[in-house]
């Protein structure tokens, strides 16, 4: 029994939101492709992993060819195949469907089958190398890399199928396991799927039931009325280590970095460049000053600082340079600009204080007492240098809608969850403004890289590419990335099989789950 902290709000891959229903969706749908722990690329519906090297991919990047195993099966035994990759497509682009996220889809221009319908040739509008993570492959908390059923759905208007009850007890899906039972606020159980193409899963069943408030989860933990707690809070790392009989799994989680971002332009007037934070000089410093490393604990000794926004995905430029705490080479930086200290501790130069404003989210939950505390490390580290930061802290929805104006001098952009070169590039693509790139930044150096990175269909290239967009944003400091949150899950010590991964996450291996009888309480 795992204990989840909230009920899926769809068992429609296409529309779900809530990251328990990916959970769930994992033991219930086969992905073409996922990944492994090891955040390799392991084919499960596809054949292989379609390459240049094996003809997936062709040379200019615009054609690509998708073989499917044979005799695949939905879990009420009708058959799977490319049919159904082709109907997926269609949906999705259809404007009449209300897709969360069309990405990838949308760039495909035509699907062409193979007479055993086992291969589907797609024609793409433009080279997309980003088509494989976009919609092929899956991790075990994301939308990718799953199919829409077409002899379930394909009678049903588009408009229409969000009220065709496959989101909830209508489910037919191709995974390990299939849906028994929904009760709506209570749990939901599966039980194996006899017609999965793999490995019989070594569960009979998996029962997830709700429960929304944490301390409860690790109180049911800890008497052993559950078997698992998985993505816990990393405040509850405390109360872990003192259970006994329980073990815990953390890891960072891909792409989940938290990050200090400055607006180089003026809140007031985003036509005018911050008189501040527009100094290259003052936003190293502030890199320099700034006790990373302090500031992580706030989340857990394991927590690690971090170089890049990429940090923990494949992407990851590994080779760039640690910035260390370093509060004097600060100060005489800022000296050596012209930024003098005043009578009132503050630093001033040309009549401009050296002062900004910091933004979070106010209130009392966790949450928001974690990031506050984060803030007044950087407040007390950089009034050590003469540098005045002035908290200014909003309601969560206020400080979203400040964050989407740039109604800010520098925030918190707090990702607790796994994200991707999608989200890297709205965050650092100029033509993002108003998007992810809240900051404002601009560099040719690195549209131009995010840009040839989008259609290299070479890895090898792919990265450096990617690495030169990194190195510039490392160098131009449009944002601190500070720490990687962690994957914090909790188990009882016979729950076996478990291999989380930071790509990964915990769900992707579920058929391979098993209880050590020989230690479970009767």
């Amino acid at each position: 029994m795992a204990a989840i902290p909230e009920q899926p709000d769809s068992l429609n891959f296409s529309l779900a939101y809530q990251v328990t229903a990916f959970w769930v969706l994992s033991a219930l749908d086969a992905r073409m492709i996922r990944f492994r722990q090891d955040g390799t690329y392991d084919p499960q519906l596809l054949a292989e992993v379609p390459s240049t090297e094996n003809g997936g991919v062709s040379d200019d990047g615009r054609t690509w060819t998708l073989h499917f195993r044979p005799k695949l099966s939905w879990s009420d035994g009708e058959p799977l195949d490319a049919r159904d990759f082709k109907f997926t497509w269609a949906t999705m682009t259809d404007r009449a469907y209300p897709a969360v996220d069309r990405s990838g889809w949308s760039s495909i221009a035509g699907i062409r089958l193979s007479g055993d319908d086992l291969t589907a040739v797609l024609s793409l509008r433009q080279p997309n190398a980003g088509l494989l993570d976009q919609i092929l492959a899956g991790r075990s908390d994301d939308r990718r890399g799953f199919l829409l059923p077409a002899h379930i759905l394909d009678s049903v208007p588009p408009s229409q199928i969000p009220d065709s009850g496959y989101g909830a007890a209508g489910h037919v899906g191709s995974g390990p396991f299939k849906l028994a039972k929904w009760t709506p606020g209570e749990q939901v159980v599966v039980e194996r799927n006899d017609h999965f193409f793999g490995t019989p899963a070594l569960l009979d069943r998996i029962v997830y039931r709700i429960v929304p408030d944490s301390r409860v989860r690790l109180g049911s933990l800890d008497s052993g009325e559950i078997d698992l707690a998985p993505g816990l809070p990393e405040t509850s790392l405390n109360v872990l280590n003192q259970l006994s009989g329980v073990q815990v799994s953390l890891l960072p989680m891909s792409g989940a970095v938290d990050l200090l971002a400055f607006n180089l332009d003026d809140p007031t007037n985003l036509g005018s460049v911050n008189p501040v934070l527009s100094d290259p000089v003052v936003r190293q410093s502030v890199e320099l000053a700034f006790n990373r490393q302090r500031a992580a604990a706030e989340i857990s000794p394991n927590a690690p600082v971090v170089e890049t926004p990429l940090a923990y995905t494949r992407w990851a430029d590994t080779a760039l340079p640690t910035v260390s705490y370093d509060p004097a080479r600060a100060a005489a930086l800022l000296d050596a600009d012209g930024w003098v200290i005043q009578a009132n501790g503050v630093r001033a130069k040309n009549g401009v204080r050296l002062a900004f404003s910091n933004t979070t989210i106010s209130g009392t939950d966790p949450e928001a007492t974690v990031r506050q505390a984060i803030q007044q490390r950087l407040v007390k580290d950089l009034a050590a240098v003469g540098i005045e930061v002035v908290p200014r802290n909003l309601a969560p929805d206020e400080f979203s809608v400040a964050l989407a104006k740039r109604q800010f001098e520098s925030a918190d952009l707090w990702n607790d969850a796994r994200s991707d070169l999608v989200d890297f590039r709205l965050r650092f693509s100029s033509g993002a403004q108003g998007g992810g790139n809240v900051m404002g930044y601009y560099s040719l150096v690195v549209d131009q890289a995010l840009s040839a990175a989008a259609s290299a269909e070479d890895q090898d290239r792919r990265q450096q590419l990617l690495n030169t967009a990194q190195q510039q944003i490392h160098q131009d400091i449009p944002v601190i990335p500070i720490f990687a949150h962690l994957q914090v899950d909790a188990g009882r010590a016979y729950v076996q099989g478990l291999q989380p991964g930071s790509i990964a996450g915990l769900w992707w291996n579920v058929e391979d789950w098993w209880l050590n009888r020989a230690q479970t309480t009767p």
